[in-house]
């Protein structure tokens, strides 16, 4: 039998990013279609706002924050 939280973390709808992946600034606060290009990767954490460390490979990028760890894409 499965962990209950389990069935209830996934009937619960995402959370949004409390800030910009892009710029930083909080989420309501920019217009996330125009402070990133398409192919661009994230330059700051979605969670606290600090800049993050971005290594881009041939298949995509790794992020990492130094309070939060790995990112996911």
């Amino acid at each position: 039998m499965g962990n209950p939280l389990d069935v209830v973390a996934e009937a619960m709808p995402p959370v949004p990013d409390p800030f910009c992946r892009w710029c930083g600034r909080p989420a309501g606060g920019c217009d996330q279609s125009t402070c990133h290009g398409a192919l661009d990767a994230p330059m700051a954490c979605p969670t606290c706002g600090r800049r993050i460390r971005v290594v881009v490979i041939p298949t995509g990028y790794t992020a990492t924050c130094k309070e939060h760890g790995q990112l996911d894409p």
